[in-house]
């Protein structure tokens, strides 16, 4: 069910005024009128039931009946995502979204071909289409975006005791099944992605010493977008599974 975002400051007690696309949204395309409910999020896991108790030309007034908090996946994973061209792109910042990933961090590796004077340009519009996203899908916390970094950036922003994970195409060992079945128990997991070309021997040799591992994805290569979604997919299967069949 779709989830309206309101910002803190925009919450008074148990008062809450919409203005903006939001209540546009309400007044002319849902065509809600005093006393409607509806539900809506303030973006820190808690879910509100509101109703509204005034619509104004601009703006709705309303009042929350009940809230409750709402955990999102019980596995946070961070993507660092060297940015692909779109629609790759915008494609994996909704999707990531829908699946339940706590932050993207967009970044320019060695094979990115994205031109660095974009760099930052775009933000305000992947913030609006993950916003959007997560209303549709009802979720209580949205995605964080971080600003594009460089290759060399990645350690600073890296989970201390995350379990670091890099698909590779030249790695023929390790596998993400067996790498996953030896961390069962990982509940924040740092993800690293190639771009369209692939990440060079260079940078896995630094992903490496940076604590990553590598792992395959199968004897295909992917595209950057189907191994983000593919590789997302088994994580959230086989360690939420992995949780949810060994109750504390």
């Amino acid at each position: 069910m779709r989830r309206f975002f309101i910002p803190l400051s925009a919450i008074h007690g148990e008062a809450v005024t919409i203005t903006g696309s939001d209540a546009h949204h309400l007044i002319h395309v849902l065509r809600k009128s005093k006393g409607d409910r509806f539900e809506a999020t303030d973006g820190q896991s808690r879910a509100l039931v509101l109703e509204i108790t005034e619509i104004r030309d601009d703006s709705v007034l309303c009042r929350i009946l009940s809230e409750t908090m709402v955990n999102e996946r019980s596995i946070s994973v961070r993507l660092f995502q060297a940015l692909p061209k779109n629609p790759a792109w915008e494609d994996i910042l909704i999707q990531s979204c829908e699946l339940g990933v706590s932050e993207i961090v967009p970044l320019l590796s060695e094979r990115t071909i994205y031109p660095s004077t974009l760099k930052g340009e775009k933000k305000e519009r992947w913030q609006r289409l993950i916003l959007e996203s997560s209303k549709k899908i009802g979720r209580t916390s949205p995605t964080i975006l971080h600003s594009v970094i460089d290759w060399h950036e990645i350690p600073k922003l890296l989970h201390p005791q995350s379990l670091k994970i890099m698909p590779w195409e030249l790695e023929h060992t390790t596998t993400l099944k067996k790498l996953l079945s030896l961390h069962s128990n990982a509940t924040v997991i740092d993800l690293l992605i190639g771009p369209e070309g692939g990440f060079s021997q260079k940078e896995a040799s630094e992903a490496k010493e940076w604590g990553f591992f590598t792992v395959s994805l199968g004897k295909r290569i992917l595209t950057t977008r189907t191994a983000v979604i593919s590789t997302l997919s088994c994580l959230y299967f086989s360690l939420e599974d992995n949780e949810n069949s060994h109750p504390q």
